[in-house]
């Protein structure tokens, strides 16, 4: 599987390139099955494409939040960010993003200044962190 494949690597940056390879679909399915095991009770799409880039969802503190997972080789693009925010904002909901590429200082930006308490950015090492049980994961 994906996971043994990523706990059997041992640089982080051999893991990043892993993951960067995987198929598409895959990585959705593999993000949802990591926070499906620290607890979280995911409802997953009916089908892969066509999903308006959602993913799947789950409850938190009293709040739905949406989950888009997305597999880039190099930085991810603010578009694909400020179009999650606007699914979140017309459906009142909080999100995750988590990707496998490069965050750029104008997606941090856009995020702080549009949408600071409502998308939460998972990548680099708190990515990685997925794969480790023992590390709590709060968002």
């Amino acid at each position: 599987s994906i996971i043994k494949k990523i706990v059997a690597i041992s640089h982080p940056g051999q893991k990043l390139a892993y993951l960067r390879k995987v198929d598409p679909y895959a990585f959705e399915e593999l993000i949802l099955t990591l926070l499906q095991r620290r607890g979280f009770v995911i409802a997953r799409n009916k089908r892969y494409s066509g999903d308006g880039g959602i993913d799947g969802r789950f409850e938190y503190n009293k709040a739905t939040w949406l989950i888009q997972a997305k597999r880039y080789s190099h930085r991810i693009k603010q578009e694909h960010v400020s179009d999650f925010a606007e699914v979140l904002i017309n459906r009142g909901c909080n999100g995750i993003f988590v990707h496998t590429g490069r965050t750029p200082d104008s997606v941090r930006n856009f995020v702080e200044n549009h949408a600071p308490n409502s998308i939460v950015i998972i990548s680099g090492n708190r990515l990685l962190n997925l794969f480790d049980s023992s590390i709590k994961q709060t968002f």
